[in-house]
């Protein structure tokens, strides 16, 4: 919660209370998960992907500019790789 420190008039006359605002702990970072080559993955639905299809991981790299995410190549059976984001995948069991 927040709490009033005093008042100001404002122009039309009018009180306005002056509040200060709490501090927020500290919070910790996220930690992205990361993917090795091999693993089965899909990519996670809601965020526009949902037309690739699941795959293996075939390269996945550190990238600093993507907010310490990873960069991911899948490679689904039959056909054409693409890239994601590690955060927008999600680890699945490999079909049989």
């Amino acid at each position: 919660m927040s709490r009033e420190a005093g008042f100001v008039v404002g122009a039309d006359g009018e009180a306005v209370p002056i509040v200060t605002a709490r501090e927020l702990p500290p919070r910790a970072p996220l930690l992205p998960l990361r993917y090795v080559l091999g693993e089965w993955v899909a990519p996670r639905p809601g965020l526009g992907h949902d037309m690739y299809p699941a795959g293996r991981v075939e390269r996945a790299e550190d990238c600093t500019g993507l907010d310490n995410d990873q960069v991911v190549m899948v490679l689904p059976p039959g056909g054409m790789p693409y890239l994601l984001k590690g955060s927008e995948l999600y680890r699945i069991k490999p079909p049989r």
